[in-house]
């Protein structure tokens, strides 16, 4: 029996993840979307609008991983020190985040 409730409490974390992955993804888009290809987000905005009364900071792993996933979707650009990133294996540090420009040299702005 024991079992069966650790397998089911597995599946509501997995279940709770997805959906706040998708949660994540959906206002990491709709922010950049907003802003348009000449600015940048930081984004700690993204759980700090999603869950403002929650500890936001315990999202900001997931949303980086939300986020490097939607740059190698190229649905995203990443950003560090004003310029585009190409490897997002080896960031460290703070980052922004922008729509996909033409330009890839193109400088990130705030």
């Amino acid at each position: 029996m024991s079992d069966k409730l650790d397998q089911s409490e597995d599946n509501k974390s997995l279940e709770d993840l997805t959906s706040k992955s998708s949660q994540i993804r959906s206002a990491i888009l709709e922010r950049v979307h907003k802003l348009g290809p000449t600015k940048s987000c930081c984004p700690s905005e993204i759980p700090r609008l999603l869950y403002p009364k929650a500890s936001w900071r315990q999202y900001m792993p997931l949303t980086r991983e939300v986020a490097v996933q939607l740059h190698s979707d190229g649905r995203l650009d990443i950003c560090q020190k004003g310029r585009r990133v190409q490897d997002v294996g080896e960031l460290k540090g703070p980052i922004r985040l922008r729509l996909v420009t033409q330009k890839s040299d193109k400088k990130c702005k705030d």
